[in-house]
């Protein structure tokens, strides 16, 4: 950190609760709320890469002993943007806060068009010049407790991982989930946690447009300026090694190169319809597979960090 202009700087990473370090407590990680891996998670992800001069702080720390305070839109009540600190929102399913010196954005489409001609039917041209201030971008943690797959063609298993709030209607019915073990599909869900076990064949994860809505957010997990879902199912299928069937979202259109980067489904007719394209086609099956393993890297925890030495040098130039 010698050559950084934020060496001798207080760097506070505003969390409500003390998670504790992923290295030592992965169990802890099995589920973490979005507010949590945008601070505690992040914070101990730097930490573990030598930073010495950040901290995990709660709303019962005095704020005005740091030069930054990093935070999530759930915990804004403890920011006063007239204090001498300078601060930081890592902005990903809620609203930006007005009048905060940098918004750390997990969207790639906040910074680029998406210009695939059959994507933007899908997923319009992304959030480009829909938020406002000053931005950077910070790629947001992986799913800790995922495995790597031995997935095997035809496919067995279709596996989803999250909150059940945010799944299309019907998905998990025993009338759909029938209906597609009828056609071979073999559905799964796992609500309670974002584990993976390792024998998933195809990874999916289809959700409502608007999967909820929080009425202190105005909004929550939607494409919009309320909110910004992120690509993490998408890296998580590659590092997985599984094909991907996904909701139509700007985050994932944003880092799109090719079609065997993942499949779109945005209601049960597509989730069928994709899922049937995997089961029948091998070929199909096996250049996704082969597609995820050469990107599998693009994100990792050294490139979080990198983006945050460079958040960090905007704010302290």
């Amino acid at each position: 950190m010698n050559n950084y202009t934020f060496k001798d700087k207080k760097i506070a990473f505003l969390c409500d609760e003390n998670i504790p370090n992923y290295i030592y407590y992965p169990e802890k990680y099995n589920y973490i709320t979005g507010k949590h891996s945008a601070t505690a998670y992040y914070y101990w992800i730097l930490k573990n890469f030598g930073f010495d001069n950040i901290f995990l702080v709660s709303e019962y720390d005095c704020l005005d002993d740091y030069d930054l305070v990093i935070f999530h839109y759930d915990n804004a009540n403890c920011i006063n943007v007239l204090k001498k600190y300078k601060t930081m929102q890592i902005v990903t399913d809620r609203p930006q806060v007005p009048n905060i010196d940098l918004y750390a954005c997990c969207n790639l489409s906040v910074f680029n068009y998406i210009l695939n001609t059959d994507l933007i039917q899908h997923m319009g041209v992304g959030l480009k010049n829909v938020l406002s201030g000053k931005l950077t971008y910070i790629p947001y943690p992986m799913t800790l407790n995922y495995k790597k797959c031995k997935a095997s063609w035809p496919p067995k298993i279709y596996h989803f991982t999250g909150d059940s709030r945010t799944l299309l209607d019907g998905i998990s019915s025993d009338v759909f989930v029938n209906h597609m073990k009828n056609k071979g599909v073999n559905l799964r869900f796992n609500f309670k946690t974002d584990e993976t076990y390792g024998d998933e064949d195809v990874y999916f994860c289809v959700r409502r447009k608007t999967s909820y809505f929080s009425n202190k957010a105005n909004g929550n997990n939607v494409d919009t300026k309320f909110g910004q879902i992120t690509a993490n199912r998408l890296y998580q299928s590659w590092k997985m090694g599984t094909p991907l069937i996904i909701s139509p979202t700007s985050a994932m259109g944003a880092i799109y190169k090719s079609e065997y980067d993942f499949l779109i489904a945005g209601d049960l007719n597509e989730l069928e319809y994709q899922s049937l394209r995997l089961l029948n086609d091998e070929n199909l099956f096996k250049k996704m597979i082969e597609n995820g393993n050469k990107r599998k890297d693009e994100h990792n925890n050294y490139t979080i960090v990198k983006h945050f030495v460079k958040a960090f040098n905007m704010i302290f130039h």
